[in-house]
């Protein structure tokens, strides 16, 4: 997730790469596409949360949509990832199937209820903040772990919040949402802006050395 992403990365780096951990890595092979997705989900975000009256099914349609781009984002991270082991690259689409199949399923009218989105999209941030916290805590390189812990950990709370809160309301579920959406979209953008800037401030450096 450290690449711009709540999911996160696994394993250690690999032989023979050099600059930052594996999540540093993994995000140089995608930055526009982080930077996108994260655009994206911040519209989205402000969509929910700005819409007159949004009714169920206009905040599972949104968030569903949201959770389908995420998905395309890390099977392209999975595809384009700099550095990344075997491990990762299957973490990585695991995480976007699962995305992919969690947006199709709140986006459905048959599971449109408050309490099952709740549960579909606690369950979803949970997971993948879990996965994204633990393999950005057990990289050797600290370097980019600070955004990562933060986005996992936001994922997780957020998770916890939805699964616990007895008798949820449309409204706070549509709030919960959309200003999550706002966060992480944020802050995935901006991760990933800073990512792509200490590449070429690296590049930079090599050069004068050379």
């Amino acid at each position: 997730m450290t690449s711009a992403s709540p999911s996160g990365t696994v394993g250690p780096a690999s032989p023979g790469t050099s600059g930052g951990g594996l999540t540093t890595r993994l995000a140089t092979g995608a930055q526009g596409a982080g930077a996108a997705a994260g655009i994206l989900a911040a519209l989205l975000g402000l969509a929910i949360v700005a819409w007159p009256d949004a009714t169920i099914g206009v905040v599972a349609f949104l968030f569903g949509l949201n959770l389908v781009i995420n998905g395309g984002y890390q099977i392209v991270l999975a595809i384009a990832a700099d550095g990344a082991g075997g491990a990762a690259r299957v973490l990585f689409t695991l995480l976007g199937a699962l995305s992919l199949t969690v947006g199709v399923l709140v986006m459905r009218d048959p599971l449109q209820t408050v309490q099952i989105l709740a549960l579909l999209f606690g369950l979803f941030w949970l997971i993948t903040g879990t996965v994204g916290l633990v393999s950005t805590l057990t990289e050797p390189d600290p370097r980019g772990r600070g955004g990562a812990v933060l986005l996992a950990g936001l994922c997780i709370l957020a998770g916890l919040l939805l699964l616990v809160w007895p008798g949820l309301t449309l409204t706070a579920l549509t709030w919960i949402v959309g200003l999550w959406l706002v966060t992480w979209g944020l802050l995935t953008a901006g991760l990933a802006l800073w990512i792509r800037h200490a590449g070429k401030r690296t590049a930079a450096a090599r050069e004068q050395r050379a």
